[in-house]
């Protein structure tokens, strides 16, 4: 039986997914879960349910990662999908969500890509801010709720100021 969005499930995380989310399966089901890492195992709320495919977030953390780290305050924003990864860990899911994409979409076959870890600050040059009820800043991850740019740390300390003063 498919889940159902508010139904609450356990599942061990598989692999990464083109995205950010991390893949699991729940009775037959295919479940794209953010803020996991593979090899957790996660009690998960379903967010949606569609054609047999299951986005789901996880409500705990049964069985953590020690690649698991606590996110700066302000990483809600959109940009910030493996914010709770290890440095080291998030260059090798990168990869591996790489070599996924040659297997699948091109046909080949990959050892392995290495990713260099960018900067955790200031790593965006360009961005688009939005304007919503008033408040004004990047999109929370999955949602048209503004959240604010100097601490989401996307933009040079220098530039975030500089937003945040228009």
């Amino acid at each position: 039986m498919t889940p159902r969005p508010g139904d609450v499930v356990e599942v061990d995380v598989e692999r990464p997914a083109a995205g950010g989310r991390m893949i699991a399966r729940h009775d037959g089901a295919v479940m794209f879960v953010s803020g996991a890492i593979p090899g957790e195992r996660v009690r998960a709320r379903i967010e949606k349910a569609q054609r047999g495919t299951v986005f789901a977030r996880p409500v705990a953390v049964l069985d953590a990662s020690p690649d698991r780290i606590d996110p700066a305050p302000g990483l809600a924003c959109g940009g910030h999908v493996f914010a709770h990864i290890a440095p080291a860990r998030q260059a090798a899911l990168k990869g591996e969500i790489v070599v996924d994409a040659f297997r699948r979409q091109a046909r080949m076959t990959l050892d392995a890509v290495a990713v260099t870890a960018g900067p955790a600050d200031g790593y965006r040059v360009r961005a688009r801010a939005h304007v919503r009820g008033g408040r004004w800043g990047f999109f929370e991850e999955g949602s048209h709720v503004p959240c604010g740019i100097t601490g989401s740390r996307q933009l040079s300390e220098t530039s975030a100021e500089r937003c945040e003063r228009v």
